[in-house]
């Protein structure tokens, strides 16, 4: 696992050093979407709301629960969004190793490929969700008063969704990594159990309050630590 680690980071960095002029433009993309999520965030917390099988009321846990939730949804809709950019960079800096070179073909494969992510994500609000939550909250529920930690159900949608988007993907990744020298069939082979286990891993962190409020104070104690070091003594 720290192999297969330490070479995607590598493969990160190397892309991010041949492309560094593009990372004002992707950083201005990113604060975009990052409000355009922060506004519709109470949106889509209501069409989840709306897939409860059972009257359940919701709580937080904590004062800034809400807000914090609010912050997720918008940094996991513009992460997705920015991630298709990016890969969509790496394969156009690598024309000449991708079966189909051509700008159509291309643009054929990232339709199918959006068009499988979106198919993943409703197949997962329509049907699995209402079923996983029947399933789990339809036992002896005239002996308790249903309610439900708001920031605990939405992370549970979201990562659901997330999963089958990615599962519908599946046929669509392996084409473009198998084509492309960023991965190949062996590499697949002998990773794959690494590769299921860092890719459930990254989403469980993009969609779970905790973690993301781990890793955001974790982010403000560096900051502050980089500036303390501005000003040596």
């Amino acid at each position: 696992m720290k192999q297969f680690v330490s070479e995607n980071v590598e493969l990160l960095k190397n892309f991010a050093a041949e492309n560094r002029f593009r990372t004002t433009k992707y950083t201005a993309y990113f604060i975009l979407l990052f409000t355009l999520g922060v506004l519709i965030s109470s949106s889509i917390i209501e069409l989840f709301e709306s897939k409860l099988p059972f009257d359940v009321s919701f709580v937080q846990s904590a004062p800034d629960s809400m807000f914090l939730l609010s912050v997720v949804i918008a940094f996991d809709f513009a992460f997705i969004i920015i991630c298709a950019l990016v890969f969509h960079a790496m394969l156009k800096a690598n024309p000449k190793k991708l079966a189909v070179s051509d700008r159509n073909s291309q643009l054929f494969l990232h339709i199918i490929a959006v068009g499988l992510f979106l198919s993943g994500v409703f197949f997962a609000y329509f049907v699995l969700i209402p079923f996983i939550l029947y399933l789990l909250l339809g036992f002896n529920t005239h002996l308790a008063v249903q309610t439900m930690d708001v920031t605990k159900y939405i992370s549970f949608c979201l990562l659901i969704c997330f999963l089958t988007g990615m599962a519908f993907n599946v046929p669509v990744i392996r084409f473009l990594s198998t084509k492309t020298n960023y991965l190949d069939k062996k590499y697949l082979r002998a990773n794959k159990f690494n590769i299921i286990v860092f890719a459930v891993a990254v989403l469980a962190i993009l969609t779970s309050i905790e973690a993301f409020k781990l890793l955001f104070l974790s982010g403000a104690v560096l900051l502050l630590f980089r500036l303390a070091k501005l000003f040596p003594g």
